[in-house]
């Protein structure tokens, strides 16, 4: 599928994973989207940006019924096939993942009925071709651990890896952070007093440096705008 490259018409999705429903807007992962859309808006400003928070969905397990074969769509979620219809069309995808256990469900959800789909398309079509081949795919993952080479590397490898390997058997092409962190950007928290207990909640609140995760947000973004411009040389 040839998919732009150019910032003029690039279309770009945010995905935040996060289940944290009392959170809503404030979760983090939804956060670090605004930042992405910020910066992607300085960077690439003709380039449109839309935010899918997952927990605002109501994405259903995969049942492996094959009735996705018809058309490539599920016909008994809705959710899904809003949220598959736009990564579709996008030409970069961010994921923004929490560690969980260490994935979120709905994300695991999600990616189970996108490889059925196009698994059941192979089968049918050997000549197919994924609707993500040419899609820049780019990784964030974080928790609530305070950072350490130690903490990062987990992120990375437990979170970010899983989550890149995923979207790289869709077709995608994966933007890495730097050589330590080739598959994505990870972070935690800076240290102990991030943590924060209250009695209103069972849940700590969690304090961010949104300043360092802007700058590792900058970074990322910069390298992608320099993967664009490679694609776009070599096209020529």
């Amino acid at each position: 599928m040839d998919k732009s490259v150019k910032g003029d018409n690039m279309k770009i999705v945010c995905i935040s994973a996060s289940n944290t429903a009392y959170m809503g807007e404030n979760s983090a992962s939804t956060r670090v989207c605004r930042l992405i859309m910020k910066t992607v808006s300085s960077k690439i400003p003709e380039a449109s940006v839309r935010i899918i928070p997952l927990m605002n969905q109501k994405i259903s397990f995969c049942l492996l019924c094959g009735d996705c074969s018809e058309n490539g769509l599920c016909p008994y979620d809705e959710s899904f096939n809003y949220i598959f219809s736009h990564l579709k069309s996008a030409d970069v995808i961010f994921f923004v993942v929490p560690h969980y256990a260490p994935l979120p469900s709905k994300l695991l959800a999600l990616f189970e009925k996108i490889h059925e789909i196009l698994y059941g398309s192979l089968i049918k079509i050997p000549q197919f071709e994924s609707p993500f081949e040419n899609t820049y795919a780019l990784v964030i993952g974080h928790g609530d651990l305070v950072e350490s080479r130690e903490t990062l590397n987990y992120y990375h490898e437990a979170v970010i890896r899983p989550v890149a390997n995923t979207l790289a058997s869709f077709g995608c092409e994966i933007i890495g952070y730097s050589k330590e962190y080739p598959k994505g950007m990870p972070f935690g928290l800076m240290d102990e007093t991030c943590i924060q207990f209250s009695g209103d909640s069972v849940f700590p609140e969690f304090i961010h440096n949104w300043d360092i995760i802007e700058e590792r947000i900058n970074t990322l973004v910069d390298n992608l705008v320099s993967a664009v411009k490679v694609r776009a040389v070599n096209q020529i």
